[in-house]
């Protein structure tokens, strides 16, 4: 494959991305299920409960201890991520105690050093080796088309513009000038939408980017014009089409013609929205290769599309009265 176009200096990431900051230390092990849920029971009563990323990192916890076959990579990789996520937004999310913010930091250095061990790379090449395991790189096609396009890649204030916050379940963008957080409408006129939204494609443009954030917008709007522009042309986890109703996501899609993900990189962008309070039974997941033959594919409810991790195929041979939707 092609090698994506190198992105400016503006957009190029720290050359290490897991430094500790000097008065934090790695949990040494593991910690058990109930130290960690007294370690982070601070603050205000029943705050513990409210947070739901702290709820999904309890459940990775048990999983990483039961060691199912072949599962302990993924779910020391979605540790990562997950407390990755908890401290990118604790500073703006109601339902999460700061003070937290220590044990957390722990864990997410021990599941650093715990995916470097096991991976067998140094602290500071974890990144690429992320990338490489869990990223989609851009496809030819992409490659192709940004040849000239990379002066407009979005600065890093350029794409906070786009950055998405899910606050008490619903999706916003936070507004600098106003100081406010918007909620999302991808439909015409609806209640909360920014502005005139409405295009072409249904739905906004989403990335979810390699350090667990989610970014969306109206493509061919606002200087957004491939989903490239997102991350300066580096590697995503997951990339295509979103739907929002008064904050609510409705639908996605993997249509992202520049990264072309696979459907199993959709479970990834559930993960995320399962983790910060989305219902997944209201979210629909549709076929992509159907989708693009503008036929009528399969439509899926986004609890049943993560538990088959993908497979439309094992998807499609549930009993007929067992319906998708």
């Amino acid at each position: 494959m092609v090698k994506p176009p190198i992105p400016s200096k503006t957009n190029r990431p720290p050359a290490s991305n897991f430094r500790t900051p000097p008065s934090t230390k790695s949990y040494s092990e593991l910690p058990a299920l109930t130290q960690w849920q007294n370690e982070t029971k601070i603050g205000r009563v029943g705050v513990r409960g409210n947070d739901p990323v702290l709820r999904t990192i309890d459940e990775l916890m048990v999983g990483l201890r039961a060691e199912e076959d072949g599962a302990y990579l993924y779910l020391l990789g979605q540790l990562f991520f997950t407390t990755m996520s908890w401290l990118n937004h604790y500073k703006t999310d109601v339902r999460m105690e700061k003070e937290c913010r220590k044990p957390i930091l722990s864990l997410n250095l021990y599941a650093a050093n715990e995916l470097a061990n096991v991976l067998e790379c140094p602290l500071g090449g974890l990144a690429a080796k992320l990338q490489h395991i869990y990223g989609v790189n851009m496809s030819d096609h992409g490659v192709d088309t940004d040849k000239n396009e990379q002066d407009k890649y979005f600065t890093v204030a350029k794409r906070e513009m786009f950055k998405v916050f899910i606050i008490l379940g619903r999706a916003c963008h936070y507004r600098k000038i106003s100081k406010k957080f918007m909620v999302l409408s991808t439909s015409e006129g609806g209640k909360g939408s920014l502005g005139d939204y409405s295009g072409e494609r249904e739905g906004f443009g989403f990335v979810l980017s390699m350090s667990n954030e989610l970014y969306a917008g109206p493509l061919e709007k606002f200087g957004l014009q491939y989903h490239s522009y997102f991350m300066g042309g580096r590697p995503v986890q997951c990339g295509g089409t979103i739907s929002f109703s008064n904050g609510v996501v409705t639908q996605i899609r993997n249509d992202s013609g520049h990264y072309k993900p696979v459907d199993q990189s959709m479970v990834k962008l559930l993960h995320y929205l399962r983790m910060n309070g989305m219902d997944l039974r209201k979210i629909t997941v549709e076929q992509e290769q159907k989708f693009r033959a503008n036929e009528d594919g399969m439509k899926v409810r986004g609890d049943i599309f993560m538990a088959n991790n993908g497979n439309w195929n094992s998807i499609s041979a549930r009993a007929k009265h067992q319906s998708a939707i």
